[in-house]
């Protein structure tokens, strides 16, 4: 992503663990003035008396918010960030059509729209077929439907585009208008004409014709939006909005790695749980465009969210463009432009700003709509379909045969590519099968970890082994990696990722502009392992791709998501093997019946599982079964054995009482000496005190101190990250938190609230 100068607002997102009176009443109490509830727990404050932005963070002390009130889970000043679109930029050549009314057709339609004849993605003659005029002639036309393009806005007014006012917003300006405002915009139109043109004798016909569109205004070159901002926008109308496409993301430099916001994760989850009545809500994202300069979508934490569908982009020649990028998060893929690479190819023609029509859009912010389109023709199909439901048809529908990308089959017998995941979306295929598509089981999941320190020499590799041979996921969807590793250049290391049926994936490829050699921490996810069991021996492998690269792999996770039973056959009754439960007592019908908690998912509870107070869990796990030899392990090490169960340890909250008293004495102390300059001050009418003070010189102008300098642990110096370094003597920043205050009189020079 791409940050401005003056990129601290005065914003800050809380995570507060109460109700949105509680987080009011907290707000008050520091000086904070409540905006909105954002999503779930996370709540956005106004820093009262702080310049709107800043070249620097406001200066606060999280930790001492958090020993005053216990329900202060997280606190973070806000930052502007300007994501990019997805799309090859050019110079555009506009045409205009006039409309004449056509009928229309449930069967064999007749289309005419102006530039059908040039739409060579979405006709039958196209090889491979993406199957959308199959669809259409079985009656499927996203009737029914909303689609949301979340993007820079669209062009309300224009006769291509069947715009829902009561849908929409421009969350830049909060205002319901979601209007393109600048001259360089246009960008969420073109999406829009992709997904949903109506079909009229104007301009093109959009995969799902009849489909309601929603404007939701995020992307702003000038203005910029926070977290915030991206997680209001990806819930908004839950209820009403069934599909929102993304052809946006961080920046693909192929240097920096972009983690997911823990806000936008809360409004994932709120999503899939809560959208469309339950059934979760459906989010499309672009891989990225960074396949020219070698980047890979496992940098960037919107496309490896396992809520979201992440889609590449293929050429009309069937090879991958060249901007696209691979990785083995990717879940599909769908046509668009690689004219700059191929003068062969031919690029995507849709609506544009002012009621044009331009002939030119390309990159994966095509591909992106496209596919949003072809899911909402699903949806009409069969609207029961859940999030998960949605993406296992992809798995079984999407087409390899006419594709160079390769492709490779894994231990579910599933082809599968870097490039294009399961394949080419195929609408027909999918409307098909949605028909008669039975709701998938609860998913369950297993987690194991490893703590052995590795290192390697000059071109050797580095290799470990984590056990999950008493995993009852039999049937693999996601699958996560947590690794911590260093390497003196990060763009050279490649780690892949080994699963009990022989599979090999690469989980992260070499990056070639990346010569980061900070110690990071990042999170990978696959969905190449779909459809294996989960049981046996996993190994993760980093290697040096190039020669002379020296690593150190310091500990990974391993998190695999997946059903006991077939999800083909369909979500198992309560109570019987993979359906859902309450407890124990609930589940019968085979041997060794129980609860698997967390997941209340009825299994066999054996084989290092049995049940504890009325619940089948892990041995050795928090709430599971210990004895002298099957020790309680966390990866925080903050579990004990006690009374043969694994509980959080005492030891470890006698260390953090021991420390929260150290601080609490020495904040009263400070307190002390506060209220007696207090009391001084205010008898020489110096000033006023109070909460979270901003001192008179930061309420007008920005304050820059050219002493600190910003190094990362995720994206190397001068990029954003969660590690600061003071070099001039000022303390130390971790985690965008400073200096205590605790109502002290302002600093010179110094941001002073706590």
């Amino acid at each position: 992503m791409n940050v401005g100068p003056d990129n601290y607002t005065n914003k800050v997102l809380i995570e507060y663990d109460g109700t949105v009176e509680e987080a009011k009443e907290f707000g008050n109490n520091n000086n904070l003035k409540f905006l909105r509830h954002v999503v779930r727990s996370f709540y956005e404050f106004r820093i009262v008396g702080a310049k709107q932005r800043s070249t620097s963070p406001v200066e606060w002390d999280v930790n001492g918010l958090k020993g005053r009130d216990k329900k202060l889970k997280s606190a973070e000043q806000e930052k502007v960030h300007y994501m990019v679109t997805k799309s090859v930029l050019r110079e555009r050549i506009f045409s205009n059509a006039t409309e004449v009314f056509h009928q229309r057709f449930r069967r064999a339609i007749t289309v005419n729209d102006a530039k059908w004849s040039n739409q060579w993605h979405l006709q039958t003659s196209q090889n491979p077929s993406m199957g959308i005029e199959q669809a259409w002639n079985k009656g499927f036309t996203g009737s029914g439907i909303t689609l949301a393009i979340v993007d820079d806005g669209i062009d309300t007014s224009h006769i291509d585009l069947n715009y829902d006012a009561a849908l929409s917003f421009n969350f830049m300006q909060n205002i319901a208008d979601p209007n393109h405002i600048n001259g360089d915009e246009g960008h969420g139109t073109n999406c829009a004409g992709v997904a949903a043109a109506l079909k009229n004798s104007e301009c093109v016909i959009g995969t799902a014709y009849e489909a309601n569109l929603a404007g939701l205004r995020l992307l702003d070159s000038k203005t910029g939006m926070t977290p915030s901002d991206e997680a209001a926008a990806l819930t908004y109308k839950l209820s009403d909005i069934d599909i929102y496409s993304n052809s946006w993301g961080p920046t693909d430099s192929g240097i920096t790695v972009d983690e997911l916001p823990s806000v936008v994760n809360a409004a994932f989850v709120e999503g899939v749980e809560h959208g469309r009545g339950g059934k979760g809500a459906i989010y499309v994202w672009a891989s990225g465009n960074g396949g020219d300069l070698s980047d890979d979508c496992q940098a960037d934490g919107y496309t490896i969210s396992m809520y979201t569908i992440a889609i590449a982009a293929v050429s009309k020649s069937g090879t991958p463009t060249s901007y696209s990028e691979h990785c083995s998060a990717v879940m599909a893929a769908a046509y668009s432009g690689n004219i700059d690479s191929d003068p062969n190819d031919l690029a995507i023609i849709t609506t544009g700003p002012s009621n044009t029509c331009v002939d030119d859009f390309d990159g994966t912010s095509a591909a992106c709509p496209l596919a949003a389109g072809i899911i909402a023709l699903t949806l009409q199909a069969n609207d029961a379909l859940t999030w998960r439901d949605v993406q296992h048809l992809i798995v079984k529908t999407s087409v390899s045969a006419g594709l160079t990308g390769g492709f490779y089959s894994n231990g579910a017998g599933k082809q599968v590519s870097p490039y294009f995941g399961f394949g080419l979306m195929n609408a027909e295929n999918l409307v098909d099968s949605a028909a008669s598509w039975e709701t998938v089981p609860p998913r369950i999941l297993c987690y194991a970890f490893s703590t052995e320190s590795r290192e390697n020499s000059n071109g050797v590799t580095i290799t470990d082994i984590i056990d999950l041979s008493k995993c009852k996921v039999l049937y693999t969807e996601h699958v996560t990696i947590k690794v911590t590793f260093q390497s003196s250049y990060r763009g050279d290391t490649n780690i892949k990722l080994k699963s009990p049926a022989s599979t090999v994936v690469t989980v992260l490829g070499n990056r070639t502009l990346d010569d980061d050699a900070y110690q990071i921490t990042w999170s990978l996810m696959t969905v190449h392992f779909w459809g294996e069991s989960a049981a046996g021996s996993w190994s993760v492998t980093l290697y040096d791709v190039f020669g002379g690269n020296n690593m150190n792999l310091y500990s990974w996770e391993l998190t695999v998501y997946g059903t006991v039973t077939d999800p083909v056959d369909g979500t198992p009754s309560a109570g019987s093997l993979g359906g859902k439960c309450t407890e124990s007592g609930t589940c019968s019908g085979y041997m060794d019946a129980g609860c698997l908690k967390p997941g209340l998912v009825c299994v066999p509870c054996n084989n290092g599982f049995r049940t504890v107070h009325g619940y089948c869990r892990e041995d050795g796990t928090e709430g599971g079964f210990c004895d002298v030899s099957i020790l309680c392990q966390s990866i925080t090490g903050g579990l004990e054995c006690k009374s043969n169960i694994c509980v959080t340890s005492e030891s470890s909250s006698a260390n953090i009482g021991l420390i929260v008293g150290v601080v609490v004495g020495v904040v009263m102390g400070l307190i002390l000496i506060g209220i007696v300059i207090y009391v001084v001050w205010q008898k020489i009418g110096k000033m006023k005190v109070q909460p979270f003070v901003i001192n008179g010189a930061d309420r007008n102008a920005g304050y820059t101190n050219a002493g600190y300098e910003h190094t990362s642990g995720l994206g190397g110096s001068s990029k954003e990250g969660t590690v600061h370094r003071s070099t001039a003597g000022g303390p130390t920043i971790v985690g965008h938190s400073m200096g205590a205050t605790y109502n002290l009189p302002p600093i010179s020079n110094a941001h002073t609230f706590s």
